[in-house]
């Protein structure tokens, strides 16, 4: 996945992000409230920061941590901007993720909540090795093989294209995180569940969140009737008393560099 079709995927959700990224922001919240009570950090970087929902919470947890919210898309930082969360200990720094503008060691933390799924494992857990001191803290939450299964198993009864990304599973992370002496302190993956009215609106919540984007998928077309038709009839199979439920596979991890 090219890195400038991520970057304007989410570059386009910028605005709507916060207002339809429930389940990101809450694992988010759930990911800090496993940092240690005595943990103590003085320079951090927030990983794929989208527009730094978590600016506040970060820097209210570490007090006397300095933090660089990275992302790859620009509008994201700018909107980060525009709800006033960079200050003199929060600031903004656009770059990939696998190529940090950091020098090694330099880092004592490192806190990133469903953004590295978008990314080559291999080359990112290198990169977050890398920029680490020796002892520094990783806390990484993304989602996992699993995630979203209601709606490529709906796919897969329409036609036989790619609609969903191909996710990596939590042992094959952690077997990237080992590699790159990133040892594991703490390590659980959680189901999390969402029901929704309609198709219309998990589709919604996915392209308002640039979670929509499908790497190799040159175009995404327009969806003519009869398909959509027979995707919704696919799903409506599966609606439960809650409504249309929408499932996310996630891996919590804490490691620390050794």
């Amino acid at each position: 996945m090219s890195e400038q079709a991520i970057a304007r995927a989410f570059g386009r959700a910028a605005r709507s992000y916060d207002e339809h990224a429930a389940v990101q922001i809450s694992v988010a919240r759930s990911l800090l409230a496993m940092l240690p009570d005595d943990f103590a950090a003085q320079q951090g970087i927030d990983l794929g920061c989208g527009p730094a929902p978590m600016a506040r919470a970060l820097c209210a947890r570490l007090p006397n941590c300095h933090w660089l919210g990275v992302d790859v898309s620009q509008a994201m930082l700018d909107e980060a901007h525009q709800r006033g969360r960079l200050h003199d200990r929060y600031q903004p720094v656009c770059a990939d993720a696998t190529a940090l503008p950091l020098a090694d060691g330099s880092q004592d933390m490192v806190f990133s909540s469903f953004a590295l799924q978008w990314v080559d494992a291999a080359a990112v857990t290198a990169e977050i090795g890398r920029v680490l001191r020796l002892g520094g803290t990783l806390m990484m939450a993304l989602p996992v093989t699993g995630t979203l299964r209601e709606l490529k198993d709906s796919w897969a009864q329409v036609d036989e294209q790619v609609h969903v990304n191909t996710l990596l599973g939590a042992p094959q992370w952690l077997q990237q995180l080992e590699r790159h002496q990133l040892a594991c302190i703490d390590a659980q993956t959680i189901t999390v569940t969402e029901h929704y009215p309609s198709l219309a609106a998990i589709g919604r919540m996915l392209k308002l969140t640039g979670a929509h984007h499908v790497s190799g998928r040159q175009s995404a077309g327009l969806l003519s009737p009869r398909r959509r038709r027979a995707l919704e009839q696919a799903y409506e199979m599966k609606r439960d008393d809650k409504g249309l439920p929408l499932t996310w596979q996630v891996l919590f991890v804490v490691a620390r560099k050794v």
